[in-house]
């Protein structure tokens, strides 16, 4: 940065704008907050450097992720921990935003912590208070204020109906939205919208009505309420989206997961087509690759997925031509240089299944990335905690903490030491269940297998020689127990039945052949059923492990010889008066085959039940046929046979 000199007024202009609305506080304070601004941006400049990003306009998207230095006048304190945090969110959406994002990681993580860097200038401010001779009163700490920081168009249909994405600072209260938000084009008018939901909170989503210029300009007026803790927008919005036409690409991001390929996002102001898109794609160094085309209603964009190493470089290049779905391709040849970070670091149990017999190996499989040892730890588990814990395993239940420490007993562990990984790739362990027992394992444990700064495991594990299978209908639960080792019935064990909420909704015994007859109580839904004799315990999840009775198992009869079967398709279900229906037909034998070529007629059913038109179809080789048949506009709405 030092030998750009555009580079360094501009950024100095801006520190100068914050300090300038930090007149507020202590001069140390101002010191502080705007030369830890200087740090962020410098390191955001170096990466940016590394990966040959410089200029003027490089120093301006950094910039433009940060707060406005107006913001800074709110509360130094706040503005310097939280606003901070909130610009490395916004950045970490693209390449210079992670590494802006870690850099302000590692000063509040690594430095002092959050609380520790405001206590830091809670007390500098204190200390400035306290000078001789001064009467400067410490500012009030103010809320955080929601900010719009971003438009973005992601995609755009052939009938110029622009999706597009508003970013802001903290959850916006979308019900709303339409009061505050105007859309309009020169020389059209206001646009109608509506909103779609993203899986961000702070982001929304617009699909516009026909936008019949070049730009749009929008307007959010002061007053926008959020649906967190933020202070409403205090000041009016506007500005401009150039809508695109044309695919451009946006913003390009990888990503490596800790099991899985890795991963290339390519964002684009259009869908990419479905059909022939790898040949628009390459990799430098060559490696075996995929190309997927993403139609998510909040992005649009490829997603490259292949043999790539972690830390490796590569040159991914989209040539020009690469097709739209809105008609439109991409004007000219586009080339990136990435690198895929390491794999996150994680371990996991590797094997679906939970049931292991007594006098097997008893050895749990683990595959574990980016780590050199992990921890597991085996746990005793109470029938009375198997709900809570079949709970946690359905994902549908948030827990904090570790599990050990509140539903199951006292248990051990064992500390794992790993292989060495070839090329970053996952590392294959397991886990010697007698390792963590005093004797022979038998009943129900809870495995968890993690490591600390690492996405760790849990595992219900059933080492039994019971077999349970159940059967439930209307009010009904039949249970049947046998012994897996000979197959033979079980005789007098406790079969319980719980619900979701922990209660006991049932209890049998088994009798001479295994079978427990048990009747619920009305409105009553199991969950789980237990089976217990002597020294042995073992359950089931009904909700994972349940198989729904078939629905609609009688159907038509079958063909006989020498009859046939059409099915009649058309390419979407709903239809606006006037325009063409395509229609295909497929038709097959008895013995699914088809038929030799042959004249067939095509009959169009109006709503109302009279015969529209009888069209005269041919046939094909592979028993096919098409049509298109037009719909006049007079013809009334309603449902069509075809």
């Amino acid at each position: 940065m030092k030998n750009n000199k555009a580079v360094v007024q501009r950024v100095e202009a801006y520190l100068h704008e914050v300090e300038r609305h930090l007149a507020h506080k202590p001069p140390a304070v101002r010191h502080e907050v705007v030369a830890g601004l200087r740090d962020h941006i410098a390191e955001a400049w170096r990466r940016a450097a590394a990966r040959g990003e410089e200029g003027l306009e490089t120093i301006e998207h950094i910039l433009a992720e940060m707060d406005p230095p107006e913001t800074f006048a709110e509360a130094a304190a706040e503005v310097a921990v939280g606003g901070a945090v909130m610009a490395g969110q916004d950045l970490n959406r693209s390449r210079a935003g992670r590494w802006f994002a870690l850099a302000l990681a590692f000063l509040l993580v690594n430095g002092y912590g959050v609380w520790r860097v405001t206590d830091h200038l809670t007390r500098m401010e204190l200390a400035g208070a306290a000078a001789p001779k001064t009467t400067e009163k410490s500012a009030p700490v103010v809320k955080r204020i929601l900010r719009l920081r971003k438009v973005e168009q992601v995609d755009v249909s052939p009938e110029r109906e622009l999706i597009v994405r508003l970013t802001f600072s903290d959850q916006p209260d979308r019900a709303q939205m339409t009061r505050f938000l105007t859309l309009s084009v020169p020389g059209q008018g206001e646009v109608a919208y509506q909103l779609n939901r993203t899986p961000e909170p702070n982001v929304l989503l617009l699909q516009t009505r026909p936008v019949l210029g070049e730009k749009l300009e929008y307007v959010l007026e002061a007053g926008l309420p959020s649906a967190s803790d933020s202070q409403p927008t205090d000041r009016r919005k506007k500005g401009s989206l150039k809508m695109e036409m044309n695919m451009l690409l946006r913003n390009v991001e990888v990503e490596s997961p800790a099991f899985d390929s890795l991963v290339l996002r390519a964002d684009f102001t259009a869908r990419p087509e479905w059909n022939e898109i790898k040949e628009y794609v390459t990799v430098d160094p060559a490696v075996a690759f995929t190309v997927e085309s993403v139609n998510a209603y909040w992005w649009k964009g490829l997603l490259v997925r292949g043999d790539f190493q972690p830390g490796a470089i590569y040159d991914i290049t989209f040539k020009e031509g690469l097709p739209a779905a809105n008609g439109s391709s991409l004007p000219q040849t586009l080339s990136r240089k990435i690198q895929f970070p390491p794999r996150k670091k994680a371990v996991r149990v590797d094997s679906p299944g939970r049931y292991l017999a007594p006098g097997g190996a008893l050895c749990v499989p683990v595959l574990a990335a980016n780590l050199e040892q992990y921890v597991a730890r085996l746990s005793p588990v109470f029938a009375n905690n198997l709900v809570q814990l079949a709970l946690r395993e359905t994902r549908r239940y948030r827990y904090y903490g570790k599990t050990a420490d509140d539903l199951t007993g006292s248990g051990s562990a064992i500390t794992n030491t790993l292989a060495p990984a070839t090329d970053g790739a996952p590392v294959r362990s397991r886990v010697e269940l007698r390792r963590l027992t005093a004797g022979e394992p038998r009943g129900i444990y809870w495995l968890e297998v993690g490591e600390e700064h690492a996405r760790g495991d849990g595992r219900l594990l059933v080492v039994t020689d019971l077999g349970l299978a159940t059967r439930v209908s209307e009010g009904r639960v039949l249970a049947w127990v046998n012994r897996l080792g000979s197959a033979e019935p079980v005789a007098d064990a406790a079969v319980t039945v719980y619900a979701r909420n922990n209660q006991v909704i049932a209890r049998g015994a088994t009798d001479e052949q295994g079978l427990a007859r048990m009747v619920l109580p009305e409105g009553e839904t199991p969950f789980v059923v237990v089976a217990e004799t002597e020294g042995d315990l073992t359950y089931i999840d009904l909700e994972r492990t349940g198989v729904a009775a078939a629905a609609g198992t009688g159907g038509r009869a079958y063909l006989q010889p020498g009859q046939l079967e059409a099915a009649v398709f058309t390419e979407r279900g709903i239809y606006r008066p006037g325009e063409n229906v395509f229609v295909q037909v497929l038709a097959r034998d008895d013995q699914m085959r088809a038929p030799a070529p042959f004249p067939a007629l095509m009959r169009v059913w109006r709503p109302d039940g009279n015969l529209f038109r009888d069209i005269t179809v041919e046939l094909d080789d592979m028993g096919s046929a098409t049509c298109e048949v037009t719909l006049p506009d007079y013809l009334p709405t309603g449902r069509y046979r075809f």
